[in-house]
C-alpha cells in the first residue's frame, strides 16, 4: 500500500502496541528519542527509525517524516493504536483530499475523573475543527502551498495548531474521517494538566513570534460545555484551561524577559 505510517515515540514501550494495530503493509518509521531497549526492538523486527532529542515534537515529527518514501502518510504517537480498516480507508481519502484527520477515541479507566478527561480531550480535538495530530493524515505535494516546512521547530509543542493556521490560510480543506478511529490510551490527570501547560506556553510563542491570531471565543466555548457537561466534568475542563492559560502566561513573561 503506498502509504507510510509515522510513529512519535519517547521512552514508550507502547510504541509496539502501535505498530501491532497496523493492519496493512506499509511503510512504518518511528520517530524516537533515545532508548536502546526501544532501539534494540526496533532493529530485530527490522522497523526504520531515527533518533532524535527530548523535548521537541516538532523536531521529533519532522525528524520522522524525513524518511517517508511515499507520497501519503499518517502521523501516529506511541500511546495511540489504529481500529481495523483506518490505515486503508485513509490512505483511499488521501487520493481525494490533501489533509485527512481521522476520529480520535480517548480510551479511559473505570472512574470518574478518567472518564472527566477523556471527554474534554475529545471535546478540545474536535470543537475547533483544527488538523490534530495524532491520526493526521497529509500528502507531501501540499508542502509547497503551505511554506515549504512541516511543523515549524521554533515551537516544541501546539505544532499542530501551527499547521492548522497554514493550512487555513492556503485555503486547504481539511477533511475529518469520523467512522473508523484511532483509540488513544488513558491520561493521568497529573499528565493531562501538564500537556495543557506545554500547550498555552507553544500557543503564546505562535502568537507572538509567528503572528498567528486564532478566532477563538471561550464564552461560546464555554455554553457549549455547561450545555453537555456534567457540573464535574466543567470542573476538569477549567483546571485544565487553566493550566493552559499559566502556560501561556509563563512563556509569555519569558519571551518578554529575554527581548529586552
Amino acid at each position: 500500500m503506498d502509504i507510510s505510517v509515522v510513529i512519535n515515540c519517547s521512552n514508550d514501550f507502547h510504541v509496539f502496541k502501535t505498530i501491532e494495530s497496523v493492519d496493512e503493509d506499509v511503510e512504518i518509521i518511528c520517530s524516537i528519542t533515545p532508548n536502546t531497549k526501544i532501539e534494540k526492538k526496533l532493529r530485530e523486527m527490522k522497523i526504520s527509525y531515527i533518533v532524535t532529542d527530548i523535548g521537541s515534537q516538532s523536531k521529533t515529527t519532522n525528524a520522522g517524516i524525513s524518511l517517508v518514501t511515499n507520497n501519503k502518510f499518517i502521523l501516529m504517537d506511541s500511546d495511540c493504536y489504529f481500529e481495523k480498516g483506518v490505515i486503508s480507508r485513509m490512505c483511499l481519502l488521501l487520493d481525494e483530499h490533501f489533509v485527512v484527520n481521522a476520529n480520535i477515541i480517548f480510551d479511559y479507566e473505570q472512574n470518574c475523573l478518567s472518564k472527566a478527561i477523556a471527554r474534554c480531550k475529545t471535546f478540545d480535538d474536535t470543537y475547533e475543527g483544527f488538523a490534530h495530530k495524532p491520526g493526521l493524515g497529509l500528502r507531501k505535494d501540499i508542502l509547497k502551498s503551505i511554506g515549504g516546512y512541516w511543523f515549524n521547530e521554533i515551537l516544541s509543542w501546539a505544532e499542530d495548531s501551527e499547521l492548522s493556521y497554514r493550512l487555513n490560510k492556503a485555503g486547504v480543506n481539511i477533511f475529518h474521517y469520523n467512522i473508523e478511529s484511532i483509540h488513544h490510551l488513558p491520561t493521568s490527570y497529573k499528565h493531562n494538566l501538564r500537556s495543557c501547560f506545554r500547550y498555552g506556553g507553544g500557543d503564546s510563542l505562535r502568537h507572538r513570534l509567528l503572528s498567528q491570531t486564532d478566532d477563538f471565543s471561550l464564552i461560546n466555548k464555554y455554553r457549549n460545555i455547561l450545555r453537555y457537561f456534567t457540573p464535574f466534568e466543567t470542573l476538569v475542563m477549567i483546571t485544565n484551561d487553566v493550566s493552559y492559560q499559566l502556560g501561556y502566561i509563563c512563556k509569555f513573561l519569558q519571551y518578554r524577559s529575554l527581548s529586552k
